[in-house]
């Protein structure tokens, strides 16, 4: 299925935009002016609200504290988990070194993984070191003569 590219509005505590994947029936629905629990009704809260107000789940707990599904005692680990995961993932040598190995579904996984945990840059890394590595007629395909800042 392919997606659509969506830039969210400046987060109002980071000041960050950030730039995520929506399916094509969502994209569809906002511009329609949908409620976002009923254009997006697979996606979580926190992902709504991303989505609404650009608000970043991080920038969220960091004001309000932690939500009631953050007080599970999993969640720390998990947030440790997580971090660390895109810590290694942000690097661009390792964007470099792999993304051309992976399929586009697992490029846009991992690029939305990055896109949700604020690492928009790190998450267009991926996208730019993938796609000269696709095939003609793959999503993320570049030919030889455009360059990601052509694009």
């Amino acid at each position: 299925m392919s997606t659509k590219r969506y830039t969210t509005p400046a987060c109002m505590f980071c000041h960050r935009k950030s730039t995520l994947h929506l399916d094509p029936e969502e994209a569809a629905a906002l511009r329609a002016g949908v409620p976002i629990q009923d254009a997006a009704p697979n996606r979580s809260a926190p992902e709504r609200e991303r989505i609404r107000s650009g608000i970043h789940p991080h920038c969220w707990t960091d004001a309000f504290g932690p939500t009631h599904e953050e007080e599970n005692p999993m969640t720390d680990i998990t947030t440790r988990a997580f971090r660390r995961f895109v810590e290694v993932f942000a690097a661009e040598d390792t964007a470099a070194d792999l993304a051309s190995r992976l399929s586009c579904t697992e490029i846009d996984a991992l690029v939305d993984l990055l896109a949700a945990a604020g690492a928009e840059d790190a998450a267009a890394c991926w996208l730019d070191h993938h796609g000269p590595a696709d095939d003609p007629g793959d999503e993320h395909y570049l030919s030889p003569d455009v360059t990601p800042d052509s694009r």
